[in-house]
């Protein structure tokens, strides 16, 4: 839960309204940072912040995409939209997710997808949030 999302959640997220502080970011996948070789990778804040004074005036002109982890994501959810994932093992190996209103039992969603890890659980429990109930 501590892994920065990838590239597609963290755009989508953007679009969303997004804008919590994160430890990390994306640089955008545009022209100009295409022409550095530079777009879609990953850079945490704290080596990116190395050597400058202040780092707390980034605007859309910086090509910046923040990068929060699952956690933060999930926690962004509850706090703003009362949307609650949780992942579970339900076969040694396997994982599914259940998305939940905290005011309520009966999971939002009734899809039925085994993942082979907790964090792709997490984020197609992500994908699904904001494509499907946001």
């Amino acid at each position: 839960m501590t892994s920065p999302v990838n590239y597609e959640i963290a755009y989508q997220l953007k679009e969303q309204g997004f804008n919590k502080p994160c430890s990390g970011f994306y640089y955008e996948k545009c022209v100009e940072n295409d022409a550095v070789n530079i777009s879609g990778t990953y850079e945490s804040m704290q080596q990116w912040s190395r050597g400058r004074v202040d780092t707390n005036s980034l605007t859309s002109q910086d090509f910046l995409i923040v990068a929060p982890t699952i956690a933060e994501v999930v926690m962004w959810l509850l706090e703003d939209y009362k949307i609650w994932i949780q992942v579970e093992m339900t076969y040694p190996g396997l994982y599914e997710f259940v998305i939940l209103k905290p005011d309520s039992v009966v999971p939002i969603n009734n899809i039925q997808t085994q993942q082979t890890s907790p964090i792709k659980a997490y984020e197609q429990a992500i994908i699904y949030t904001l494509t499907k109930l946001l």
